[in-house]
């Protein structure tokens, strides 16, 4: 046994090292005769990348593919790289990610400090490069099958730091110090909702809403669809779906860290607006059985209760079938941390049981959770879940009203000098909000466990790899219409 050590040293060590991929440079196709003006176009999307990480304004929404400057992924899309065979497929699949990467660079362009001539001029530019590299670069079948192999963006788990914390040997530590939070939480949630201790009033706050429920009164069964299978609704639709759904807050407010706001820029750095109460939501789709289905993830934030973490904050997720009605809910912490599922619809779950598997937490048993009207109850100062009632049961001593924003608002926030940035780093991070590690978390191998992250960033569990965008994250929660053994999770 005194060996055992050492031996995973050695595992960790080849882990690391095997990790370093060999760099495949994509297949040079002559650019010439028609094409001759779109000849430097790769030195010109270099340039303007180098611009961009010199100015320290990536905008890291979406996955840089390696050696295709034009193309930004995320989970989703590459989820289908060994899927899409024939042409249409391929043409959509390779469309969506220049159209990522051309949304990115918008807001490039904008935390650049570009005028809107400048703008406009490297948008067109940019544009055409992105549809001739496209278009002659992957007809090379090397190209295209180098793309499928480096398309799916890295995971938010730390091999090094996997290794260095014996991993192998640390998972009954990791498992016993998640049980022993779970087990606090569901002494929580089994107290009867009366009984719920708090010492601070409680404010409901509700959605304004600002659309007509009508626009999505048949679903999406009169959308458009791309050629992927996802729904398409316009961007009028998409917001009266995300406000039929928006969740009430039941707020225990004992100070002002407890009301929702807007995140800003200061003179001091990162704070919150809670003037200006505000949710953003973002609209994103995942897998299960073969179909897709809607997520709505609506993010609640707050000041921080000390002056070294000057923001928090919360994550709720709605998904929906395509007959738009509730399938489950999901909650975590901006950090990814507190990961809790709420089955609204009889979904079977699965069996966890593996010794690299954590399980997923359910705090609440499914009959009492509403498929509509959902109410959240809030616990002051550090803004955990307590609850999912009934708004109708929310019982408040005051009433508000908050309105809902697009999460892409928060990629190019005023700054007080004038100008924009985003709130997130080029790291996916919020400044000012990474924290001390817990010494229990290192061998788990998430960076950075309690800052708040980027949609797209948030790691869900310390056992196993799991992310909250993994597009098939649902099958290995519960067994799926039409799928007999659970998918790998993306990444």
């Amino acid at each position: 046994m005194r060996h055992r050590p050492r031996m995973f040293f050695a595992l960790g060590f080849v882990l690391i090292t095997s990790t370093a991929c060999t760099h495949h440079r994509v297949q040079n196709v002559p650019i010439e005769g028609f094409f001759e003006a779109m000849s430097t176009c790769r030195d010109e999307f270099a340039a303007l990348d180098a611009r961009v990480e010199t100015a320290g304004v990536q905008d890291t929404a979406y996955y840089r593919v390696p050696g295709f400057p034009y193309l930004r992924t995320d989970r989703l899309l590459a989820s289908f790289a060994d899927e899409v065979t024939d042409f249409e497929q391929l043409s959509g699949w390779i469309r969506r990610m220049r159209e990522l990467d051309q949304e990115a660079r918008e807001f490039e362009y904008m935390n650049l400090g570009m005028s809107t001539q400048e703008a406009a001029i490297s948008r067109s530019r940019m544009q055409l490069c992105s549809s001739t590299l496209a278009g002659l670069e992957l007809e090379v079948p090397s190209n295209m099958t180098h793309l499928k192999s480096v398309v799916m963006p890295p995971d938010e788990y730390s091999t090094t730091r996997r290794a260095l914390g014996l991993y192998p040997l640390s998972v009954p530590i990791l498992r016993s110090r998640i049980e022993a939070k779970r087990e606090n939480v569901r002494a929580d949630f089994a107290t009867p909702l009366a009984e719920l201790e708090t010492k601070a009033p409680l404010t409901l706050w509700s959605v304004t809403p600002s659309m007509d429920p009508e626009l999505v009164k048949n679903g999406f069964n009169r959308s458009v669809v791309d050629e992927l299978g996802f729904p398409g609704l316009v961007a009028s639709q998409w917001l009266a779906l995300a406000e039929a759904y928006a969740p009430h807050l039941w707020i225990e407010s004992a100070s002002e860290s407890d009301v929702p706001g807007s995140p800003e820029w200061t003179e001091s750095g990162v704070s919150v607006d809670t003037q200006n109460p505000v949710l953003n939501y973002h609209i994103s789709f995942a897998r299960f059985g073969g179909q897709p289905v809607v997520q709505i993830t609506y993010f609640t934030w707050f000041k921080g209760r000390l002056e070294s973490l000057p923001i928090d904050g919360t994550m709720w997720r709605v998904t929906l079938n395509l007959d738009a009605e509730p399938m489950l809910y999901e909650s975590i912490h901006t950090s990814g941390q507190s990961h809790q599922v709420f089955p609204v619809q009889a979904l079977q779950r699965r069996e966890h049981e593996g010794y690299f598997e954590q399980a997923p937490f359910f705090p609440q048993s499914n009959g009492s959770i509403p498929a509509r009207n959902a109410a959240l109850r809030l616990k002051a100062g550090s803004h955990e879940l307590r609850r999912v009632v009934f708004e109708i049961e929310a019982k408040a001593q005051e009433k508000k009203q908050y309105t809902l924003q697009r999460y892409e608002e928060l990629y190019f926030l005023k700054k007080p000098g004038g100008g924009t940035r985003s709130l997130f780093s080029p790291e996916g991070l919020i400044a000012q909000t990474e924290r001390p590690d817990d010494s229990w978390m290192f061998a788990s191998g998430v960076r950075q466990p309690g800052a708040l992250r980027q949609y797209g960033r948030h790691p869900i569990g310390y056992i196993g790899n799991s992310h909250f965008d993994d597009p098939f994250l649902l099958e290995t929660i519960f067994v799926a219409p039409t799928t007999e053994k659970p998918r790998q999770p993306a990444g």
